[in-house]
């Protein structure tokens, strides 16, 4: 079987799904089919597995995994974390009937003309 890269560079990704990124580097599209092939999506997938309670403890994994690199300030497993978090909350969007990038845009027009103040590092809302 071809690699991920192998396939998105021969356009098997790119299916007018909205994820495709020019240049062929990264698209969304390519975890889901990931997840597909794992059985997290789809009519065959076990019913655990697609269950959404378990991809959001998977997340809360990933989270603890996060703040571990945070606070021993260690850059490669940031890296690695933040795209896991990203990984899974693509996975749980799908799962759910979602795409992760309309979830991106939900979220910006619920923040873009939020109004508040930086304190302690947190932007706080008004």
């Amino acid at each position: 079987m071809k690699s991920y890269d192998e396939r998105d560079e021969i356009g098997y990704l790119d299916d007018n799904s909205g994820y495709h990124w020019h240049g062929g580097k990264w698209n969304y599209r390519r975890v889901e089919l990931w997840a597909k092939e794992r059985g997290l999506l789809g009519e065959s997938a076990v019913e655990y597995y697609r269950d959404t309670k378990a991809q959001t403890l998977k997340l809360m994994e990933e989270v603890g995994e996060l703040a571990h690199a945070v606070a021993y300030r260690d850059e490669q497993g940031l890296k690695d974390s933040i795209g896991d978090c990203a990984v899974v909350l693509i996975i749980l969007a799908a799962q759910n009937g979602m795409k992760f990038e309309d979830c991106l845009n939900y979220a910006w027009d619920e923040i873009k003309n939020r109004q508040g103040k930086l304190e302690d590092g947190l932007f706080k809302k008004d």
